[in-house]
């Protein structure tokens, strides 16, 4: 059972791979998943929100299917993630780096 939810993450991640995100590296926990990668070119002022309509996109796909498999209901995944900070701290160096 735990593998076929793995298997619905790592779906709602290689989902998204060459469409907008380019894929790293994943590493899928008993109750939590690492995922490096990298969004494809937006403006910048627009990154954050990018990013989070793409973490809400894999995670709203994994949640339902792994609700399904566990044959359960409701909220799957805490809403707290580290992907803005994150996001934020990134175009921080970028911007410092360009100045520089």
């Amino acid at each position: 059972m735990q593998d076929a939810v793995a298997q619905a993450v790592a779906d709602s991640l290689h989902y998204w791979h060459e469409k907008r995100i380019e894929l790293y590296a994943y590493c899928i926990m008993p109750n939590h998943v690492h995922t490096v990668f990298r969004i494809f070119e937006e403006q910048e002022s627009e990154c954050v929100a990018y990013l989070q309509q793409i973490m809400k996109s894999i995670k709203s796909f994994s949640a339902k299917e792994a609700n399904k498999v566990l044959n359960t209901s409701g909220q799957f995944w805490q809403s707290f993630h580290d992907g803005e900070k994150v996001m934020t701290d990134w175009l921080g160096i970028q911007r410092s780096c360009e100045e520089y």
